[in-house]
């Protein structure tokens, strides 16, 4: 999925990144925290769960980047966050 999404309940946000996600997508979701797309952060925050349970029981594993090349199998990719 490429370019920011516009405000969309959580919902819709899930039901997106789920339809485009193929095996080694990463999935990159910013929380914006702290800006004025607080309400979008919070609906892609509320989208997790169900983003991570739907593409589990399909038999996806989320890994980090750095984990990525040595896995085999289907795989999706979160980025984990600096801190």
């Amino acid at each position: 999925m490429t370019g920011p999404i516009p405000s969309l309940v959580p919902e819709v946000i899930a039901q997106r990144v789920i339809r485009q996600a193929t095996p080694g997508a990463i999935i990159l979701l910013h929380d914006g925290l702290g800006t004025r797309a607080d309400i979008q952060a919070e609906n892609m925050v509320a989208a997790l769960p169900a983003i991570i349970e739907t593409l589990q029981a399909q038999g996806y594993r989320f890994v980090t980047v750095l984990n990525c090349s040595t896995f085999k199998g289907p795989t999706v990719v979160r980025q984990e966050a600096e801190r």
